[in-house]
Order: C-alpha cells, then structure tokens, then sequence
C-alpha cells in the first residue's frame, strides 16, 4: 500500500512534470516564433532604413546640384548686370556723341548759310563791276 501511494505520487510528479515541460516548450515555440517575427520585421526595417539612407544621399546630391546651379547663375546674373551696365554706358556716351555732332551739324549748317549769303553778296558785286565795266 505505502508503495502504490508513493507511486501514485511519484505518476502525479511526473505527469505534473511532464504538463510543466510540454507548456514551457509550447511558450519555447512561441518565443521562437516571435523572435522570428521579430528578425524579419528588424531586416524589413533594415531595407527600408537603408532605401532612405540611399535617397537622403541622392536629395543631398541634388541639392548640391541646385545649389551649384545656383551659384553659376548669381555668376551669369552679375556679368549680365556688368554688361547692361557697359551697354548704358556706350549709350549715354553714344548719344553725347550724336547730341556734339547736332551742334556741330547746326553750326556748320549756320556757317553754310553765311557762306552762301557771302556768295549772293560776291555774285551780286561781281555781276554789278562787270556791268560797270561794260
């Protein structure tokens, strides 16, 4: 009788056991397949991290370009701002010129008329010592 109850008890701590073992391994497998889980999620984030990492470097890239861009057309804004500033130059200097050559051209407009009017007056006197003289 002592043994059949010690074996009983001995069955219950087995099958106790036996219960404990089976739930560890089911919260084993569990943990597993978390872990799993897990290490793809973590790969996933590791592809999306590196897909942005990539297009941080090309946007970086691209602004550089822009900023590049930018800087030469500063450089073509300012020598177009020089040559504008030229061309308003050789006009103003172009048109003192055309205003010094109107001067000129009515001065020598005025000496013309001078010299045609002391042309009349040497006609005028020549014509009249020939006819004195005839």
């Amino acid at each position: 009788e002592d043994v059949r109850g010690e074996r009983d008890a001995l069955s219950r701590q087995v099958t106790a056991e036996c219960a404990a073992r089976d739930a560890l391994s089911k919260a084993l497998t569990h943990t597993r397949a978390e872990r799993d889980a897990l290490s793809e999620q973590s790969a996933a984030l590791a592809g999306e991290r590196d897909a942005l990492s990539q297009s941080v470097r090309a946007v970086g890239a691209e602004r550089d370009a822009l900023l590049e861009r930018a800087e030469d057309l500063r450089g073509e804004r300012d020598a177009l701002r020089m040559q504008r500033e030229a061309l308003r130059e050789d006009i103003s200097g172009a048109a003192a010129e055309r205003d010094t050559m109107s001067r000129q051209l009515a001065g020598m407009r005025v000496e013309g008329e001078v010299l045609l009017r002391e042309k009349d007056a040497l006609t005028s006197e020549r014509d009249a010592l020939s006819a004195s003289l005839a």
